[in-house]
């Protein structure tokens, strides 16, 4: 067994959490109750292995529980599950809520209120890890502008590097846009909390709603794209990074390769996600494995936003799902390495996953599937730009010292502003020499 345990925290968290489980339980043919659909409990042994991996099956029983955690500081998040489809799906002693915002202010989410709720919310980890065979890792899910999503997260990354050392981790953060922003000081609170867990996370993947806003704009064709829209693309992103634990794949992929493939440098833990297609847009079916793959490197496929700049690759992870074959994967690659840039000191670059099981969308409540998709991460230089970005506003707000009495009054230090920025310099530094 290949137990996950999926760990949604904040608003961001949870709201990406319901559109996640909704996919997963169309793709293993579950209900929205738990329930295996009965015309599908002639599954082969390797796909209810898969089921397993992210579900608990009750004994005796055709109920399949996430194995899943959701957290949030404030109730109204938690407490409007209850008036979802997914009321039955999730266990109510996994679903763990506050009485207090953090307010957009991680200090919040890492001091004051946070430090209430770790209580509990170190009991659900325990308590789903020992419902597990083994753990082999977990997946968080948050926004790194948010005060829960950056502040409570980083206390529970310490927690996890402590009493999980040797499980992966693979993180889902939803960063500060180039152009649109919720909160002022989200550029304090993900330089914060980049900085408290920069030693502890493994694996961050960096994504940003205003690229995902652009593609539902000019894939889906969405005018004003709502949350759900969003995360419906989010989704299939993460569809398809877990579809080697989920599904039979002729090339496997677990979270042990993204971490050992795409983090050359403990610090440089910053993967970008890009899809091709987007399942439930406008799209050919005709396109060729060569066509899905050159579309995944344009920056109009990817979940981040960094100004159109490709950067200088340092390694690639490419995961494919439905009609694909190993010699249409190799062209595809060797094209595509003529097309981009790579770091000289690695020679091959690329890592391929190849799973059978064709993408799927949930699209107005029907369930949507294509003929072949690949999802991409890559760890790529480019990225430098979105945190120069981040520096240069959080720079600006610190030299005023502006909002700085709401993360003091909350147990912060007016020098755990500047160390953070010290890191920071550090972390720009880092890319720099990737290049040299």
């Amino acid at each position: 067994m290949r137990d996950i345990i999926s760990i949604h925290l904040g608003q961001a968290g949870v709201q990406m959490g319901t559109s996640i489980w909704e996919l997963y339980c169309h793709e293993h043919n579950i209900s929205l109750d738990g329930e295996l659909k009965p015309d599908e409990n002639s599954q082969s042994s390797s796909e209810k292995l898969g089921t397993h991996s992210f579900y608990k099956q009750a004994a005796s029983s055709n109920y399949f529980a996430p194995r899943a955690i959701l957290a949030d500081l404030e109730p109204t998040v938690i407490e409007s599950i209850s008036t979802t489809k997914l009321c039955k799906l999730f266990q109510s002693d996994f679903l763990l809520k506050g009485f207090e915002d953090a307010s957009n202010n991680f200090a919040r989410g890492f001091h004051t209120l946070g430090k209430r709720l770790m209580g509990p919310l170190r009991e659900m980890v325990r308590r789903q890890a020992e419902n597990s065979d083994r753990v082999q890792g977990f997946m968080m899910f948050h926004s790194m502008g948010g005060g829960t999503g950056s502040g409570l997260n980083s206390r529970l990354m310490e927690y996890l590097t402590e009493e999980f050392p040797k499980q992966a981790s693979v993180e889902v953060g939803v960063f500060p846009s180039p152009k649109v922003s919720t909160a002022v000081v989200e550029p304090y609170n993900t330089i914060l909390a980049t900085h408290a867990t920069m030693d502890q996370s493994k694996c961050v993947i960096y994504i940003d709603n205003e690229a995902i806003h652009n593609i539902c704009n000019e894939m889906h064709d969405v005018d004003g794209p709502t949350n759900r829209n969003m995360n419906n693309v989010l989704s299939q992103a993460v569809s398809s990074m877990t579809t080697g634990l989920r599904f039979d794949c002729r090339l496997m992929t677990d979270f042990f390769d993204f971490q050992t493939n795409l983090i050359p440098y403990p610090r440089l833990h910053f993967p970008v996600v890009s899809l091709s297609p987007v399942v439930g847009c406008q799209f050919e079916e005709y396109w060729t494995v060569n066509d899905i793959t050159s579309r995944a490197f344009e920056p109009s496929s990817r979940l981040a936003n960094h100004r159109g700049h490709q950067g200088t690759h340092m390694a690639c992870c490419l995961l494919y799902r439905g009609d694909v074959t190993t010699k249409d994967v190799n062209e595809a690659v060797l094209n595509i390495k003529k097309r981009i840039k790579l770091v000289s000191w690695i020679p091959t670059g690329f890592k391929v996953g190849i799973g059978s099981k064709s993408p799927t969308a949930v699209v107005n409540e029907e369930c949507v599937t294509a003929m072949r998709s690949v999802c991409l991460l890559s760890n790529s230089t480019g990225l430098s730009q979105s945190w120069k970005e981040l520096m240069r506003k959080y720079h600006l707000m610190l030299t005023k010292g502006a909002f700085l009495h709401w993360y003091v009054g909350e147990g912060l230090e007016q020098k755990d502003f500047t160390d953070a920025q010290e890191d920071m310099k550090i972390l720009l530094d880092d890319y720099r020499a990737m290049t040299e």
